[in-house]
């Protein structure tokens, strides 16, 4: 006999019900008076609570298939619709409570079908008026449920083996999260001083969930920047007040930038900078989160300048100034640590530049912009290092090993700046990088040998073609 009144059928041999089986238990259990108008509005509740009981044992039974859980997920919405529709305010997380329930039973074994199930329990939480501390407990114990059975979960219509469906189930299950970003943050919890430097937990999640899934074999940035939008930024906007409060402000930002990033390098900068312009309307004019979006588009500026080769000089230029500008504020709490995020970005940007300093050669006119930036760049990681607990020993190791990889970029563009300037005007450094000297020196060029710095003094012209110039020695 079940704790609900009534026996639980016993399975097939396949470990599933039959249709004859499924029958008779609904009868068992009275389901027909369920849609009878004729039968009294106390019975009917009373049998919406005993069904949906009844499908939480049932789930909790090991050895089922799939197909046998969908059955019962199928029963428990019904139930659960019945009742909304006899009792419109039911008492405070009494449903969803029970949904929590059926959502762990379900979740290791039933497949997609319990997608059906998350998405009603988290739009009864979305409707909730009362948010207090058991709220926040049942929406935090959804997603920890569905992230963990992520595998499980992700369904046979897309090839696991590119970790594509994981990636979305993991996604998926951050809707949760997103319901909290409105909550006031915990006073307990304690701030991490190690990349992402974000502030909202979903963003923290959904930067782990994109990791996860670029160490996959053959990710595709683009398939993850229009995921993360999909499931994530477009839930946000659609759900959060307007004007946003400050959570989902910083969240919003936190998820543009995983999402810019990955467009970038998929080469969809002006899909970038649209993302950037919705979230922008979304914010308002007036935010407290200006510098951030200033530095966030010079990173994607200066990313897109990068592509056009020799032809983004002057926008990179550009681009740097604007970050360096922005940098020139200096926020505290949780904007710090999002302003450095962004930073983050742009750094990442400069560093690839210079390492395709042939294709963007940046000269005297990017000095400016390159300094203003690696100067407001380096006061903000003193200014997080400075946060760091005493005892957090390997956190200000991390804090000052991202302040040295941020002044050794720098010192690299400056040699780079004035070696590139010291080149005589018309003439390009040889293949082998190294510029136009009057006066052999052999060998001391890394590569091919060109132009006066190692080429034969007997030769009459330069490898590029050009009339050789004599040495100083004659």
């Amino acid at each position: 006999m079940s704790e609900f009144g009534g026996r639980i059928p016993a399975r097939t041999s396949q470990g599933k019900w039959d249709n004859e089986e499924l029958g008779r238990w609904k009868k068992q259990l009275g389901w027909e008076s369920l849609g009878s108008r004729s039968a009294p509005r106390s019975r009917r509740v009373q049998l919406c609570d005993r069904a949906l009981r009844s499908c939480v044992a049932e789930l909790a039974r090991p050895g089922g298939l799939p197909a046998h859980g969908a059955q019962l997920l199928t029963l428990a919405q019904e139930a659960t619709n019945t009742y909304l529709s006899l009792v419109p305010d039911p008492p405070h997380l009494y449903l969803e409570k029970i949904l929590f329930h059926v959502l762990r039973n379900a979740a290791g074994w039933a497949g997609i079908r319990t997608w059906s199930a998350a998405e009603l329990l988290r739009e009864r939480l979305r409707r909730c008026r009362l948010r207090d501390a058991d709220w926040a407990g049942v929406t935090r114990g959804a997603f920890g449920l569905l992230w963990r059975a992520a595998a499980e979960l992700a369904g046979p219509e897309r090839p696991r083996e590119e970790g594509r469906a994981v990636l979305s189930a993991r996604l998926r299950s951050l809707r949760f999260l997103l319901l909290l970003e409105s909550e006031p943050p915990e006073r307990s919890a304690r701030e991490s001083f190690r990349p992402p430097f974000f502030a909202s937990c979903t963003a923290q999640h959904a930067a782990a969930a994109a990791a996860l899934y670029e160490a996959q074999r053959a990710p595709c940035p683009l398939f993850l920047a229009r995921q993360l939008r999909e499931w994530l930024l477009e839930a946000l906007r659609d759900e959060a007040p307007r004007p946003p409060d400050p959570g989902s402000s910083l969240c919003c930002l936190e998820l543009t930038l995983e999402c810019c990033r990955r467009l970038c390098k998929a080469r969809r900068h002006r899909e970038a900078l649209d993302l950037l312009g919705d979230s922008r309307g979304f914010l308002g004019a007036g935010n407290s989160l200006g510098a951030p979006l200033e530095l966030l588009e010079a990173g994607i500026q200066l990313s897109w300048a990068l592509l056009k080769g020799g032809a983004g000089v002057r926008a990179a230029g550009s681009a740097l100034c604007r970050a360096g500008a922005a940098l020139a504020a200096e926020p505290s709490g949780r904007i710090l640590r999002v302003m450095l995020e962004c930073s983050q970005f742009v750094l990442a940007q400069l560093g690839e530049a210079l390492r395709k300093s042939q294709e963007l050669p940046l000269g005297l006119q990017e000095l400016p912009g390159i300094c203003a930036f690696s100067q407001g760049h380096g006061r903000a990681l003193r200014q997080l290092l400075a946060q760091v607990p005493p005892d957090s020993v390997q956190e200000q190791v991390m804090v000052k090993q991202l302040l040295f990889h941020s002044l050794q970029l720098f010192s690299n563009a400056i040699h780079e700046i004035f070696q590139r300037s010291q080149v005589p005007q018309g003439t390009d450094p040889g293949p082998c990088g190294m510029p136009w000297s009057p006066i052999p020196i052999p060998g001391s060029c890394p590569g091919p040998p060109c132009r006066g710095c190692c080429w034969p003094s007997s030769a009459p012209t330069n490898p590029c073609g050009a009339p050789r110039q004599p040495s100083a020695t004659g």
